[in-house]
């Protein structure tokens, strides 16, 4: 009887470890997931500062452009 115990205990014991085993694996791929999600965000982010700054280098050159158009000395005050 003991032994029928024991070789129930046992495979209750490997179905444990293949449980964990299974959940482990899970929890990397997860991990692993939100890693690249974090990393795209984090890309998508710089383009959209890199746009910013474009935008914003674009506006100051235009308002440049206008002052000298409008003043030819603004240059030479430079």
């Amino acid at each position: 009887m003991s032994m029928i115990v024991q070789c129930q205990d046992n495979s209750y014991i490997e179905k444990l470890k293949e449980t964990l085993a299974d959940f482990q694996e899970k929890l990397k791929e997860r991990e692993r997931e939100l890693r690249k999600r974090k990393e795209r965000e984090e890309q998508e982010m710089e383009r959209v500062r890199l746009k910013v700054r474009r935008k914003e280098a674009v506006t100051s050159f235009q308002a440049l452009l206008v002052e000298t158009i409008k003043d030819p000395q603004v240059l030479c005050d430079f």
